[in-house]
């Protein structure tokens, strides 16, 4: 059983955040895009930075990145329609690669999207990221993918 805490990021987070994008097997799937403005990213209104914490160690080793497509406001996704959204993951600490983390850190905010209300369709992942979901889901379910400000899981 893989059990992951997933905190919100904040500005305190931004040193552990660039050290986490920057690492070298994670850096190849930057491909042409920008490096991450986290001091940005972590306020930014249309999109949640979430860090995963292995349970048993507290020790951090995974980012969770949901983003509202339609209101990013640098169009990178283009043209999409409203509750369009994109779920950006990637496992920081090498050590833990192919374990079932990545499992658990989607469906942390894929949870929130099934407890919902309104239509939501998922854009295909950037490209600089890891790419786990890259089709369209759509549920019922509000807009919201807001989350309690820490939340476990298990998978």
């Amino acid at each position: 059983m893989k059990e992951l805490t997933f905190r919100r990021a904040s500005r305190d987070d931004v040193e552990l955040l660039d050290v986490m994008s920057k690492a070298p097997h994670v850096l190849p799937n930057l491909g042409t895009d920008q490096p991450w403005d986290w001091p940005r990213e972590v306020e930014a209104s249309w999109q949640e930075v979430w860090i995963s914490d292995l349970s048993a160690t507290s020790s951090p080793m995974g980012v969770v990145v949901v983003l509202d497509a339609a209101a990013d406001p640098s169009g990178y996704w283009g043209e999409v329609s409203p509750g369009t959204y994109a779920i950006d993951i990637w496992i920081a600490d090498a050590a833990q690669l192919r374990k079932g983390y990545g499992t658990v850190m989607m469906l942390h905010p894929l949870t929130g999207v099934f407890t919902c209300t309104a239509p939501i369709r998922f854009s295909s992942i950037r490209s600089r990221r890891t790419k786990a979901l890259s089709r369209s889901i759509n549920t019922s379910g509000s807009r919201s993918l807001a989350h309690a400000p820490s939340a476990q899981m298990s998978a």
